[in-house]
C-alpha cells in the first residue's frame, strides 16, 4: 500500500530492480490484507464523493450568494483531482500487487495465522473479549497467556 499512495520510493526502486541474489517471501495473508484495505478505501472514497456531491448540490441551490457559483467551481475541480488521484493510486496499487505476484514466494498461510486472523476479525468486530494472564514457569521465566471468552453482556 505504501507503493500504491507513493510514500516509500525506495521500496519501489527495489521492487522495480531487485537484485539476484534477494529472495522474497510474502505471506499470503498480505495479499488478502491489501485487497481488503484497497477495498475499505473505495467505501471511503465514496462516501467521501457522496458528500462532496451534497455541498455541490445544496450550493447550486443558493442564487444569491456571490460566491456559491465559485464555490460550486472548485467543488467540481476537487472532485475531479480527487478521482484522477483515486484512479493514479489504484492503478499504482494494481501493478504493486502483480509485481509482487511474479517476484515473489508466496508462502501460505499456516493454521496459526488463520486462527490469528479469525480472531483479530472477532476482537474488532467487538464478539469476544481479551484477557491476559500472567504466570511464571519454574525457571522463573514470565509466560503471558492470551485467552479470549465471548462477551457476555449481550446475552
Amino acid at each position: 500500500m505504501s507503493i500504491a499512495r507513493g510514500r516509500d520510493e525506495q521500496a519501489e526502486d527495489l521492487l522495480q530492480n531487485t537484485p539476484t541474489l534477494v529472495h522474497m517471501v510474502i505471506p499470503s495473508l498480505c495479499y488478502f490484507e491489501s485487497l481488503t484495505t484497497l477495498d475499505l478505501e473505495e467505501k471511503y472514497n465514496q462516501d467521501f464523493l457522496n458528500k462532496l456531491n451534497l455541498q455541490i448540490n445544496e450550493a447550486e441551490r443558493d442564487k444569491t450568494s456571490q460566491f456559491a457559483q465559485l464555490y460550486v467551481s472548485q467543488l467540481k475541480q476537487a472532485k475531479i483531482s480527487f478521482n484522477s488521484h483515486t484512479n493514479e493510486t489504484k492503478e499504482r496499487f494494481y501493478k504493486t500487487f502483480y509485481k509482487l505476484k511474479s517476484k515473489t514466494e508466496e508462502n501460505p498461510p499456516g493454521k496459526q495465522e488463520i486462527e490469528a486472523t479469525g480472531l483479530l476479525a472477532l476482537l474488532k468486530n467487538g464478539y469476544i473479549q481479551p484477557e491476559v494472564e500472567i504466570k511464571i514457569d519454574s525457571q522463573n521465566r514470565y509466560i503471558v497467556l492470551r485467552y479470549y471468552h465471548p462477551r457476555t453482556d449481550d446475552f
